[in-house]
């Protein structure tokens, strides 16, 4: 089993009951659409978007918790770490500030920002947008060297 974002692979994939659409057979794994705070789908159809719209040497940055999204477009992330729960748990709070991550993103430039909705975890229930959406310094930053370009599944993006 592997996960194909190349829009030259098969959009099938082999199961033991026969041929299955990729795309059915990612929501085999669950999806925002039914409560959840993963979807596979969503991951793959971001990674596929990214990986056709930007170069292999421009950066990414996804302000939430899908890390598998960078790796299946072959994407870095400009930031020292690959999502933001560093950035919002108690303990780091202190150490990595709102002016940390603008640094990383003013250093690293990223081509999009990707701000997640619905993924909330026990380290901190409330999700990614909400925390975004109350940390004016950031989303002044994002908004003023970025256009939003709108939603694709639970991603809200922007272009540099």
């Amino acid at each position: 089993i592997f996960l194909a974002v190349d829009s030259e692979i098969s959009d099938t994939s082999e199961s033991s009951a026969g041929t299955l659409a990729k795309d059915d057979y990612y929501l085999r794994f669950g999806g925002y659409d039914n409560g959840g705070d993963f979807s596979l789908l969503a991951d793959a159809r971001l990674a596929a978007r990214l990986a056709r719209e930007t170069r292999a040497d421009e950066t990414v940055y996804i302000y939430g918790g899908e890390p598998l999204a960078l790796f299946l477009a072959n994407r870095r992330s400009p930031s020292r770490f690959v999502w933001n729960d560093p950035f919002l748990a108690g303990i780091f709070r202190d150490r990595y500030t709102t002016a940390d991550l603008i640094g990383e993103l003013e250093a690293g430039r990223p081509a999009y920002v990707a701000v997640i909705r619905n993924d909330a975890n026990m380290v901190d229930p409330v999700d990614s947008l909400t925390h975004f959406e109350r940390d004016a310094r950031l989303r002044d930053y994002i908004t003023q060297e970025y256009r939003e370009v709108g939603w694709l599944e639970d991603f809200l993006l922007f272009r540099r």
